[in-house]
């Protein structure tokens, strides 16, 4: 079989590098590109969750806030240091100052890995409620757990209401919610009931609406369903939980209607 010829200079020139201790450089490697194309999965799933934005009365008048992927390392408050009352262990974070929706690439790339398109949904809605709070006079909650409580129960009325938008199992409807954060800062975040208590208010799931008043119950664990509560934070894998688990789609709980409308919820007469 044919061989091709390698020249003798070279292989002379390699051989007097190796017994002088020098060091061959080596062949330079084009980066692998992002897992998945993230950046395009992240502007499908955000286009559906849009339509939600532009249905609902409360938001349609709103801006949308254009998706930024922020490459791993400062983390997104780098990028936004104005923002308010923001975890630094956060994986999307509106930026009031840009009018922009700031998604932590490494956290996002997780997201797809461990709940494909429904991770990444979670945390871009989580951040439209961000968003919603940011433009609102009244009726927030004080920055903290019960801030963070309410834009999670906002993004479980949009992620109810948006197009196509549905985790892989049942099982895995409250997952994100659940592993949110890679801390346990809970003064900040809420523990894993409470934010899996709150993505299910929204959804229409328990009788709470996304009240300032309620969050901040929630916050402090003081709420209508305390079993449910103490319940949902826990690993559906437990079979034990199955009525936890057949929550997320069970009927609507009164007295707000379904689907939620991010309005009505955000300004519920009751708390």
């Amino acid at each position: 079989m044919f061989q091709p010829s390698i020249p003798w200079s070279l292989i002379t020139g390699l051989l007097i590098a190796s017994c002088a201790g020098a060091v061959v450089p080596a062949v330079a490697q084009p980066a692998p590109d992002p897992p998945g194309n993230l950046e395009a999965s992240v502007q499908d799933v955000g286009g559906r969750l849009r339509q939600a934005w532009t249905s609902d009365p409360a938001t349609a008048s709103l801006a949308w806030p254009s998706l930024r992927l922020v490459a791993s390392g400062g983390g997104l408050l780098a990028s936004c240091p104005s923002a308010p009352g923001a975890s630094t262990d956060t994986t999307a974070l509106y930026c009031p100052a840009s009018g922009e929706l700031l998604l932590d690439g490494k956290g996002m790339g997780g997201e797809q890995e461990r709940y494909g398109a429904w991770g990444l949904a979670y945390w871009i809605a989580t951040g439209l409620g961000q968003a919603f709070l940011a433009r609102q006079r009244a009726g927030t909650a004080p920055e903290g757990p019960a801030r963070n409580l309410q834009a999670v129960c906002l993004a479980g009325v949009l992620l109810d209401s948006s197009p196509g938008l549905r985790p892989s199992t049942p099982a895995q409807k409250l997952s994100p919610a659940r592993t949110a954060y890679g801390s346990a800062d809970a003064a900040l975040q809420g523990t894993r009931s409470q934010r899996a208590y709150a993505l299910l208010s929204g959804f229409g799931a328990t009788a709470s609406p996304c009240t300032a008043a309620a969050m901040d119950g929630l916050a402090n664990d003081r709420v209508s369903d305390p079993k449910l509560l103490a319940e949902v934070g826990v690993d559906p894998g437990n079979r034990a939980l199955s009525s936890v688990s057949n929550a997320p789609i069970a009927s609507c709980r009164k007295p707000l209607r379904c689907p939620r409308r991010v309005g009505e919820v955000f300004s519920a007469a009751r708390p």
